[in-house]
């Protein structure tokens, strides 16, 4: 590292003046092929950057892996350095070696000051980076609601699909950005999207525990049945991971209590085969209140009951009696006296 890299880095302007006056070498490298240029953007020092710049440094500079000042000012939110180097001519779609455009840095980080200043020169807002991810996906991912309502004023596509046909939606709902989700939502984005797998926001909601996305997702409509590739609809994984108030909002909206996937059955007995005992009384007691066993099921339950018979039933209260008495569980028999060990009956 030169003493112009130190200047540019420590942003001091009286130095690198001096420095470049004394005949310094503006486009000098690093070990990571990094010039003055990059530490200067990396670091905010805009006064180092004009100096370097008018000097000759090379705006377009490529580090070891492609990354350009640009990319740096971006990636770090540094607003006024990005508009520095894009009037220095800057490259505003320049690719890295992982195709991330400066936007994408600012997307991602949730730089809303570099992202519209970007945004405000015309950059690719749809630009595809490795595996087809767009600005409005990272920003998504990483709960950036700022960032994302400045993409889709921008004209982003709301329902653009990355390799695994995820839309920027999937990716929200998965890992619970609610403000980013309300965005998308109210740009008009798929509601029940389906990507590779058949998964929906929804499903994915469900599965992780997000409940005001579950909520949000149900009140914009929904399909509350919807089957993913394994037949699994959203009840099935709220069950299968024990979130009872996912499952309670996706049963007060109409949800599938008999939906049956194969091997694993009915949300009741993949709530069994987890142990999730909360969601298991909800669900039994839901469907003795209802009645809504599945036909299929009855055979078995009363086959157990004939088994064990009444002395080694101690039911905590009437609905697991009916439980056992009137519903199927369609599984091994053995498999049903790991049932009655789950809850404490025998």
């Amino acid at each position: 590292m030169t003493p112009l890299h130190l200047a540019a880095r420590e942003g001091d302007v009286v130095a690198a003046q001096a420095l470049v006056e004394a005949g310094a070498e503006v486009g000098a490298r690093t070990e990571d092929q990094l010039t003055p240029l990059h530490l200067a953007a990396a670091n905010a020092s805009v006064p180092v950057a004009r100096t370097l710049m008018k000097a000759g440094a090379d705006v377009n500079a490529r580090d070891e892996d492609q990354w350009t000042p640009l990319h740096f000012a971006a990636q770090n939110g540094h607003g006024d350095a990005v508009r520095a180097l894009i009037q220095g001519t800057a490259e505003v779609d320049a690719r890295q070696t992982n195709q991330w455009t400066p936007l994408h840095l600012a997307a991602a980080n949730g730089h809303v000051e570099a992202a519209t200043a970007l945004i405000e020169v015309g950059v690719d807002v749809n630009a595809w980076a490795e595996q087809k991810w767009t600005p409005l996906h990272l920003a998504s991912q990483n709960g950036h609601g700022k960032a994302a309502q400045a993409l889709i004023k921008a004209r982003a596509e709301v329902d653009a699909r990355q390799r695994d046909q995820w839309t920027p939606l999937h990716v929200a709902a998965q890992n619970g950005h609610t403000d980013v989700v309300a965005a998308l939502i109210g740009a008009g984005a798929q509601i029940d999207a389906r990507e590779k797998a058949q998964w929906t926001p929804l499903h994915l909601a469900a599965q992780n525990g997000h409940v005001e996305i579950t909520r949000a997702l149900i009140e914009a409509g929904a399909q509350i049945n919807r089957r993913q590739k394994d037949d699994w609809t959203p009840l099935h994984l709220a069950a299968q991971n024990g979130h009872l108030d996912i499952a309670r909002a996706l049963i007060e909206a109409g949800a599938d209590l008999n939906a049956f996937a194969r091997p694993a059955g009915t949300p009741l007995v993949v709530s069994i085969g987890r142990r999730q005992q909360e969601v298991a009384r909800l669900l039994a007691v839901r469907k003795s209140a209802a009645d809504e066993w599945a036909p299929q099921e009855k055979a078995t339950a009363r086959a157990i009951a004939k088994t064990l018979g009444p002395p080694h039933l101690q039911p905590r209260s009437k609905h697991w009696f009916l439980f056992l008495q009137d519903t199927a569980l369609r599984c091994p028999l053995r498999g049903c006296f790991g049932l009655l060990s789950f809850f404490q009956l025998r």
